[in-house]
């Protein structure tokens, strides 16, 4: 079976005459396999068979993109210890086989053999590293019957190379289903709403370096995007205090019990750091928790004990461990959603804007040769004026590079609040339409986020939050 697997990963990337219909994850495409059950998380696509009158199973495994650690043997070496090696507690080095690459990405490919409910099975890894980013897929089975289904998959792979969107990518929460406008104008002005009253008791008020909630004795600051603590940094324990340094501890004095915690299995790589601290504007002594996990930006906790944090949010620092799961994180993560306030008729004067464009990069590893590319980026845009009056235009181009399709349209119109949360529109391409609309805050700038409300799951610029 070694040899079997090994020969059939060298082909990753062969484009054949499927005619099936392809499913994507964040930068992957692929056909998945006919018949098996399939278990999808945020960070993660499984596919799994078994088959109980021989007793065979084989599980397939699709990993959300992450950043780098710098080198396809660094991304390689990680991805084997946290996703094959600890989990199946295999200490035998891995038999490894190297894949040509094209373009920017490359491609590193490895297995081994071990023992599962005392019978033999096969581990696979393979590891894509370009673009400052890394992708992994896993296999492992305990028979050769899921040989062709293992290579049907992988040959089915299309990568997609990250675009470059040049709107600013500063979601700050878990909002779903929404398209994301930024404005141009430097708005450092006033807003008609700073403060958001949520029906859990919540009270979310704009800061100038973040968006402070709270609720009772428990205060949350959600800090806005921040150059010096954004920055990808390959050692986390540098990175956390970073994030340290710059965001808690000038406001602070007597850190004691001082705790980091950001070793885990979980892909969109959470840290946690801790500390009894004296605030240095009321002289009170609190308990200080500063959180990030993918892309939810640095989040500061701040309650008066442990005891009061672990009561509010469910995390206990002292019981967090390797494989702690991507659930135990939500509490934590979900402040995020926080930064959220209503709009105003007033707020919308001016131009908004979208922005955003993609490259789909097609190679075949098993010549080295460039595939093909295909590209699309789209710009939309808000103009309102006085008297509750708007101009609306989208334009796009896709294709093929060297033979670009371009496509455009506008409308105008009046537009009116439904609410304080929808606003309606005269005409959007014939006909009226209603979103769902509320701002997010950034430093000296806010972002408006619109949705589609007879489209729901429909995200119109392409890019999932």
């Amino acid at each position: 079976m070694r040899f079997l697997l090994t020969v059939l990963f060298i082909q990753i990337f062969i484009l054949g005459g499927i005619a099936q219909t392809k499913e994507t994850f964040d930068l992957t495409s692929y056909i998945p396999p006919k018949g098996w059950s399939k278990n999808a998380k945020s960070s993660v696509i499984g596919y799994t068979i078994t088959d109980k009158s021989t007793g065979s199973w084989c599980q397939i495994g699709i990993y959300k993109s992450a950043i780098s650690k710098g080198s396809i043997q660094l991304d390689f070496e990680n991805d084997w210890k946290e996703l094959i090696a600890v989990p199946y507690k295999i200490a035998d080095s891995p038999w490894i086989t190297e894949v040509p690459g094209d373009e920017g990405w490359k491609i590193k490919n490895g297995g081994v053999k071990f023992t599962f409910n005392a019978k033999d099975a096969t581990a696979i890894l393979t590891t894509f590293s370009g673009y400052g980013k890394v992708i992994s897929i896993t296999a492992t089975t305990n028979s050769d019957l899921y040989s062709a289904e293992i290579q049907n998959f992988i040959s089915s792979i299309v990568l997609s190379k990250p675009g470059s969107i040049q709107s600013s990518d500063v979601n700050s929460g878990p909002v779903t289903n929404t398209n994301k406008t930024e404005k141009k104008s430097n708005i450092s002005g006033s807003f008609a709403f700073s403060t958001t009253n949520f029906d859990d008791g919540w009270v979310a008020t704009q800061k100038p370096d973040w968006v402070e909630v709270t609720k009772e004795n428990l205060k949350v600051l959600i800090h806005y995007p921040n150059k010096a603590t954004d920055e990808y940094i390959t050692d986390r324990d540098i990175a956390s205090r970073t994030g340290w340094n710059t965001l808690v501890a000038p406001r602070y004095s007597n850190l004691k019990n001082y705790f980091v915690f950001n070793n885990t299995l979980d892909p969109e790589e959470p840290q946690i750091i801790s500390g009894d601290v004296t605030e240095n504007s009321s002289g009170k002594n609190v308990f200080v928790v500063l959180f990030k996990r993918g892309k939810s930006g640095w989040i500061e906790f701040i309650c008066s004990g442990k005891a009061n944090f672990i009561k509010n949010f469910n995390v206990d620092q002292s019981k967090l461990e390797y494989y702690t799961t991507f659930e135990t994180w939500e509490p934590l993560k979900r402040m995020a959603s926080y930064n959220k306030f209503a709009v105003a008729a007033s707020d919308f004067t001016g131009d908004w804007t979208n922005d955003f464009g993609s490259i789909q990069q097609y190679v075949n590893v098993y010549t080295g040769m460039s595939a093909g590319m295909t590209s699309y980026s789209s710009k939309e845009e808000f103009e309102f004026g006085t008297g509750s009056t708007y101009k609306w235009t989208i334009s796009t181009a896709s294709g093929g590079v060297g033979n670009m399709k371009f496509n455009g349209t506008n409308s105008n119109g009046s537009f009116s609040l439904i609410s304080n949360w929808q606003v309606k529109f005269s005409d959007m391409e014939g006909k009226p339409k209603i979103y769902d609309a509320y701002f997010s805050c950034v430093k000296g700038n806010r972002i408006l986020w619109l949705s589609d409300t007879a489209y729901p799951g429909f995200t119109a610029f392409g890019k999932a939050n």
